[in-house]
């Protein structure tokens, strides 16, 4: 249980930084809120954490739906097929994101994209957390060889050793160090 809400850490930590990982930005062009429509969608999108705009009937709506569900995350879902205001919706999207399919995925504002944005996000993330995992172990593992070489290096005979560990432990510390700061 942990593990996902870690994950939707991570993934929302990767999607304030993606417009310095990735170049220009993609969050949805501000159109201005003219009619109550396009009121409604900014209204939804910027007030939510999570916003998804999707049809009920909709095999990819539905995948994205569940990977949210899976991360413990409750998002605001807009069913554009239950609405009398769907395909007005559907339009202010095509102005703001230049798409009028669905799902459309939001998080605090950014546009993900569709189902398959979201499911590269969300595979790509959890690799990411297995390796940070990985890493915070070998951490561990150095420090713990720390404390063990300052014992090793207390007695005398060891201490001048060719083999002293203090030389490789500097070696893994640097390498974690370096790869655990990217």
């Amino acid at each position: 249980m942990k593990s996902f809400r870690w994950s939707l850490i991570v993934t929302l930590t990767f999607l304030s930084l993606s417009p310095f990982l990735f170049g220009k930005g993609n969050g949805p062009v501000h159109i201005e809120a003219s009619n109550s429509v396009s009121a409604f969608v900014q209204n939804a999108i910027y007030s939510n954490r999570i916003t998804i705009f999707s049809k009920s009937y909709c095999p990819y709506c539905l995948r994205s739906k569940r990977i949210f569900a899976e991360l413990n995350e409750k998002p605001f879902v807009v069913e554009l097929d239950l609405r009398d205001d769907g395909y007005e919706i559907q339009g202010v999207l095509l102005d703001m994101i230049g798409r009028r399919t669905v799902p459309q995925v939001f998080v605090y504002g950014k546009h993900i994209g569709g189902s398959d944005g979201l499911r590269f996000l969300h595979l790509f993330l959890q690799s990411f957390v297995l390796f940070a995992k990985k890493i915070s172990v070998l951490q561990s593992r150095v420090v713990n060889c720390r404390n063990f070489s300052k014992q090793v290096d207390s007695i005398p005979e060891w201490s001048t050793s060719i083999y002293s560990l203090s030389v490789y432990e500097e070696l893994a510390f640097s390498w974690i160090m370096k790869v655990s700061s990217f």
